[in-house]
C-alpha cells in the first residue's frame, strides 16, 4: 500500500486528479480550470467537516 505522503502517493493522486479532470470536462464540456477551482473548495470542504468531527478548531 502506498502512503498518501510519500513521493509515490502524491503522484498518484495528481494522475487520479488529472483523469478526473480529463473525464469530467470531456462529458461535461466545462474548463478545466473551473473544475480544478471546485474540486479544491471540496477538498477543503471536506477537510473542515472532518476537523469539525474530531472537535479540531484548525482546518
Amino acid at each position: 500500500m502506498v502512503s498518501e505522503g510519500s513521493i509515490a502517493g502524491r503522484s498518484a493522486v495528481r494522475t487520479i486528479t488529472g483523469e478526473l479532470v480529463e473525464f469530467i470536462a470531456r462529458e461535461t464540456g466545462l474548463d478545466k480550470k473551473i473544475i480544478l477551482m471546485v474540486l479544491k473548495a471540496e477538498e477543503d470542504f471536506l477537510m473542515l467537516q472532518i476537523s469539525k468531527s474530531l472537535g479540531s478548531d484548525q482546518p
